[in-house]
């Protein structure tokens, strides 16, 4: 047993004798750490050309739901020629996408939360080759316009918890902020296409009942608190697009707006407005739309931004330990984790005067490899906060709509009800609708 030992002691002895600062491997760590930056970096600039192909689609989709609605409600004698352009529009935009998932995503990459991401990716595909099945319902004039309006919703719904993923695994603050107000965007812009969706329904109809007018308040509201949110995180270059007309829509459509709520009572109201409701309305969405291409433009022009900035970086950094390596004069006592007052150390020790002094003996003459270490915790650290902070708008809408779907499941409710019901506990108990959700969850936790 004793022979066994003295290899060991042997490998050990020189350790002690010689100053040794640093070794290799502690090195190579130290590299890796700063090359899993540069790898988020990567997989973030990449990122970028998924959430833009998905946003062209769904833009598309949106359009060809708008389409399909007239198209049913004039039982086709409205927009037959501009449905099918706008089909072979929307295929053109898949495919597209299809490519970019393909070589984005497979063959899959060790990451953290992929598992979600994919089956996430899986749904809206299954979603879309089906689509197929929906549009020949819909030239045989087997669906109501509001079948047809929920359908594209679910397929459209579920693209946009793609882009929901995409910031939540974004790993980079600045980045994880545009991109989680790009997402505010989009949500308000598919709430503004099922605004348009729903008025288009009553003008066809020739009347609105309570009901429609309520949902279209609440359409509305939702569009106003996206559209804010998505201000609020978005950098200064871009906080002045934000304007009046891009989000509010024009002065008629505005107009509009207003008109349908007087209708609330069941007036009747000519039906040839129907069309001019839409394109009103298909303005503003294309205004939201633009607005949205400024965002993701600013996001690809700012990934880039960021990978550059990490690779010069890395290279700085393999210069500082290039530097650290060849240097003739070491410290007697180089500063490290053993003797670093911020560590943690023994329980209820305080720290002695002579033991800080130690700490810092050769730091101000020298720097050392200790110091790249530090400087490489303090930015983590930082950066950590900062995705914190920037996921936090993220993880307060994901609260909500878990919550909504918990009261939809007990009470039976309709998705609308839920958010009611939410609305007024928010109300009543003065506090936010972020916090109301994450008191609903922890309820229903208890009690499951």
């Amino acid at each position: 047993m004793q022979n066994a030992l003295v290899p060991a002691y042997q490998v050990a002895k020189p350790l002690l004798t010689m100053q040794v600062h640093y070794s290799k491997t502690t090195e190579q760590f130290l590299l890796a750490a700063k090359q899993a930056e540069l790898s988020t970096l990567q997989q973030l600039s990449s990122s970028t050309q998924v959430v833009t192909g998905i946003s062209e689609l769904i833009h598309q989709l949106q359009r060809e739901r708008g389409i399909s609605n007239i198209y049913l409600a004039s039982h086709s004698e409205h927009y037959s020629k501009e449905r099918t352009v706008q089909l072979k529009q929307t295929l053109i935009s898949e495919q597209q996408l299809r490519v970019i998932l393909s070589e984005h995503y497979l063959p899959v990459t060790l990451r953290s939360g992929a598992s979600r991401l994919m089956h996430g990716i899986s749904l809206s595909l299954q979603g879309l080759d089906n689509l197929v099945a929906l549009r020949s319902l819909i030239t045989e004039q087997k669906l109501t316009p509001l079948q047809c309006t929920e359908a594209y919703c679910r397929l459209i719904s579920s693209l946009l918890n793609l882009v929901a993923d995409v910031a939540e695994g974004a790993g980079e603050p600045q980045m994880t902020r545009l991109l989680v107000a790009l997402f505010n965007l989009m949500q308000a812009k598919e709430h503004a296409g099922q605004e348009r969706a729903w008025g288009a329904m009553g003008f066809a109809s020739g009347q609105f009942d309570p009901n429609i007018c309520e949902r279209l308040q609440q359409l509305q509201a939702t569009q106003e608190q996206q559209l804010h949110l998505a201000q609020s995180l978005v950098d200064i270059y871009l906080e002045n697009l934000f304007q009046t007309e891009h989000v509010q829509g024009k002065t008629e459509f505005v107009q509009l707006r207003k008109l349908i709520q007087q209708l609330s009572d069941g007036t009747a109201v000519a039906p040839v407005l129907c069309e001019v409701w839409f394109d009103m309305a298909s303005e503003r969405i294309d205004q939201l739309y633009t607005l949205e291409q400024q965002v993701l433009k600013h996001l690809n022009s700012q990934a880039q931004q960021k990978l550059a900035e990490g690779e010069q970086a890395m290279q700085q950094h393999r210069q500082q330990l290039r530097a650290l390596s060849e240097r003739t004069s070491k410290p007697e006592h180089p500063s490290s984790l053993l003797f670093d007052p911020s560590q943690p150390g023994l329980f209820g020790s305080i720290l002695q005067p002579a033991m800080a002094a130690f700490t810092k003996e050769g730091t101000d003459l020298h720097r050392t490899f200790y110091d790249l270490l530090q400087e490489q915790a303090q930015h983590i650290q930082q950066m950590q906060q900062q995705l914190q902070d920037a996921k936090q708008a993220l993880i307060a809408q994901k609260q909500i709509d878990r919550a909504k779907l918990l009261l939809m499941q007990q009470s039976q409710l309709s998705e609308q009800q839920a958010y009611r019901q939410l609305q007024q506990l928010a109300m009543h108990s003065q506090q936010s609708l972020a916090v109301v959700a994450a008191t609903v969850i922890e309820t229903h936790t208890k009690h499951k």
